[in-house]
This record gives structure tokens, sequence and C-alpha cells, in this order.
């Protein structure tokens, strides 16, 4: 297998086009930034693709209504004519990047609008996915071949729910739940609906909250009478990331290592998350390490009663010295985690926790702050606003992997090409590891204890 690690083509960056849906989204600046989509030579030291921020204008009216208009800077009178886009050609000249006739500026480009979530009151989820639907209908009003959604962290990922719909035969469901969530729609299926019916070619995002999300595009696609099996939704999986990670860092010890992980236990936080967790551990290559899940049964939140903190898994017995490597897709309030963390057994003295999307609700800081056991918390950066705002306790303990990179490889190399990212990555791994070390950079804060 050939794996792509140039940069793109002059040719393939003046077709795209990535815009930040919200100003000062470092994310999806990064994203631009990467030679895996920018072009660079010497003719074009700071790459071809314009600057994200210059390409959407959000204006809020009185009335609370507002304007999302794309290109502004392209309007005559508007006082940015001297900010035009060009880039130098092949042959040193310059070009415009987008189209001088209005109404078709984005003519022959595929356009990638990015959004992440906000703390800001004014970009709440449904704005924020209401807003992406007027930029998805604007770019192909404005000739886009195509356009794609790309979301650090998919909205209302959460909100599935519906228990007459995709969970209806969900393991482990219960009378509290289905009372919990009596009357609620699927909330996944209603924003790739919307996202749809506004010209939306595909959706991008790492590690959806849902496990049927590939299932409720293909039904989204079905109402609309569209071939169900387009590759719709490219959800890549974090695995190889954080795989990659602990080989590398240094919150793994030497002697934790030691003959292919023998020191090491992997824990699920329950058992539908074990089938992440077991990827994880095996393409780590630390076979000889512990796989376990937490035996939970949450019938109301952080209700210590449901946690019974029993560990289930093949190697339950031997947790003397070992450091327990927890592995979820979010960390919430923490408050359930707390206290089964604190329940596991006293010979696992030390904890590394990972989840993908860090949201640190309620009394999240705090209780992370103060668990002895836990040594330090990995996440990675799709929330950015919130982990900047955090307090320096768990900044102490808190580890950021930033993938921007990653979602630059995976835009030219699965969306473009309209592959499985998981698949493909899992093959990009199996042929050299190596190559994920380039697609992901670890931040600390200040605060962390490694600087101290």
């Amino acid at each position: 297998m050939v794996i792509a690690e140039g940069q793109a083509t002059l040719e393939e960056a003046v077709r795209r086009a990535v815009i930040t849906l919200k100003s000062g989204n470092t994310f999806a600046d990064a994203i631009r930034k990467s030679h895996f989509l920018n072009y660079y030579d010497r003719n074009n030291q700071s790459g071809v693709l314009p600057i994200g921020d210059d390409l959407l204008e959000f204006r809020q009216f009185s009335s609370g209504e507002y304007a999302v208009t794309l290109l502004p800077e392209e309007i005559k009178g508007n006082g940015r004519e001297t900010n035009q886009h060009f880039y130098v050609d092949d042959r040193g000249e310059r070009v415009r990047f987008f189209n001088d006739e209005e109404g078709n500026e984005l003519t022959g480009k595929t356009v990638y609008v990015v959004a992440s979530p906000s703390i800001d009151a004014d970009w709440q989820p449904d704005q924020t996915v209401f807003r992406m639907q007027i930029a998805m209908r604007t770019a192909k009003h404005m000739g886009a071949e195509r356009a794609y959604a790309v979301f650090s962290e998919f909205p209302f990922a959460r909100q599935d729910r519906g228990i007459k719909l995709y969970n209806r035969a969900k393991d482990g469901s219960t009378d509290a739940d289905k009372k919990k969530h009596a009357g609620q729609t699927d909330y996944v299926s209603t924003v790739l609906l919307g996202l749809m019916v506004h010209g939306c070619d595909g959706v991008v995002t790492l590690h959806h909250h849902s496990g049927h999300v590939q299932e409720a595009a293909r039904d989204c696609l079905g109402v609309l009478g569209r071939d169900r099996e387009t590759q719709y939704v490219f959800d890549l999986s974090p695995t190889p990331l954080i795989a990659r990670y602990l080989q590398e860092t240094d919150v793994i010890s030497n002697d934790e290592r030691r003959n292919d992980g023998e020191g090491i236990v992997f824990i699920a936080p329950d058992e539908g998350a074990l089938e992440f967790v077991r990827s994880v551990k095996e393409m780590t290559g630390y076979r000889n390490a512990g796989l376990v899940h937490i035996d939970k049964k949450r019938l109301r939140a952080n209700d210590e009663g449901a946690i019974r903190g029993i560990l289930v898994g093949d190697k339950e017995n031997n947790y003397d010295g070992k450091v327990g490597i927890v592995l979820d897709d979010m960390v919430d309030t923490f408050g359930t985690m707390n206290l089964a963390l604190n329940k596991l057994p006293s010979e696992i003295q030390r904890v590394v926790m990972y989840a993908t999307h860090g949201i640190f609700a309620g009394h999240a800081e705090d209780l992370l702050r103060k668990h002895k056991r836990v040594s330090d918390v990995i996440v990675m950066d799709t929330r950015q606003s919130r982990l900047r705002h955090l307090g320096a306790g768990p900044k102490r303990k808190l580890t950021v992997l930033q993938p921007a990179q990653y979602f630059a490889h995976a835009l030219a190399h699965c969306v473009e090409q309209g592959r499985n990212p998981v698949a493909f990555y899992q093959e990009v791994f199996q042929v050299n590891p190596a190559f994920f070390s380039g697609l992901y950079k670890v931040k600390r804060f200040d605060q962390h204890y490694s600087k101290q």
C-alpha cells in the first residue's frame, strides 16, 4: 500500500477552499495550513489556500436574526477590495483564487466548512448546525462542486436516545432509560437530514458518540431517495492516534511497557466501550497488557449505589504495580467515572485517562484535580475554547492531542476519494505506525507537572 505523505499539488490546492464557520477557530486554521491540503513552494511560501477567517462574515441584527455571507471581501464597495485572493501559478504569474463572476465564485471548488463547539452563548449547538446549513446552501449557490461540513465534535451526537428508534434494542436498556427518553426523536438523523437538504455532500467528524451514525446516514439518504450506500459520514477513529501516542509517550514508563506491556491494564469504562479499548490495545502492540471492563449499571446519573466497580476481563486477578489506562469517547461531569475509579482494586495505584472529547461539565474540574489515582488525563482538542478556560488544577494533569493534520489528511485521502476512513487508516497503521506521529501534535499547559 502506498501512503500519500507529501504535500498537495498546486492543482489540488486551488480546487479547495477551507472556511471556518466562526472566526478565531485555530483548529480550522491548522487544517487549512496543512501541506496535505495546501501547496507551498518558492512562489507560494505562505501557501495557496486563502485564510479562513476572511471567507465568512457573520452579522447579527437587532431583531435577533443574522446573515452569513461567504467571500465577503469579494463584494465590491465594502472596503475589502485590497484583500482579494490570488495565488502564484507555476509560471510565476498571479492568478485569482475565486471566480470573478458573481454567483459563480466557488465554481469547481471542493469547500470544507469547519466548526467546533464553543462556550460562547451565541454559538450553541442548534445555532452552529443552522449556520452550517446556511453555509452549505450558500456554497452550492455560489457554484461549489462539493461542500462538506467538518465538525471537530458532531452536534447533538449524545441526544440520540429516542427509545423506539436506533437504541430500541440497546443492551442494558432499563425502564428508567425508557422513561427518561420517552418523547424524544433521533437528533443525529435530524441534523443529517437538515444538512443533506441544504446541499451538504458529506459530514466529517471525530469519534462520533453514537454507534449507529452510519445506519442513520443510510436511512436519511433513503428518505431523500439517494443511494443508501454513499459514504456520507466520514467518522474518523481516534484509535490510531491514541495508540501511536501510547507507544511514544512519557506518560507510560519503560517498566510499565516491559515485556510488551506487562505492566499495563487497559480498562473500558463499561461493556459498550470494550470494542474501542480492545482496538487501541491491539494497535499499541502491548499484547501482554490486561484488558478488562468495569461492570457498572447506571440507573441514575452519579448514583454510587449503581456502580459495582468490578473488573471483568482476561486478566482480572493480577493488578499489582500496573498502571490502568481508561479510554472513553468523552469526559463529561466525571461523576460516574469518579465513583467507578474509586472502586477499582487498590493494587492499581495509578490511572491514565483518555477521552476524545473533553467536556468537563459541572464539578469535573474539581473531581479530576482531587482524584489521587488519576495522574494523567489525555484529550483531543475538539473543544478548544473549553480547554483554554479550565482551571490550573486539571491543567496540571492534562495532555492535549491536536489532530488537525489527521483531519487534513483524511479530507484529501478519504473524503475526496470516497473511502471509509476507519478501514483505510487501519491498513495504513499496519504498514507504517510511525506515519501517525506526524498526524497530531502534543500540547501541555504551563501548569502541567512535567514543566514544574
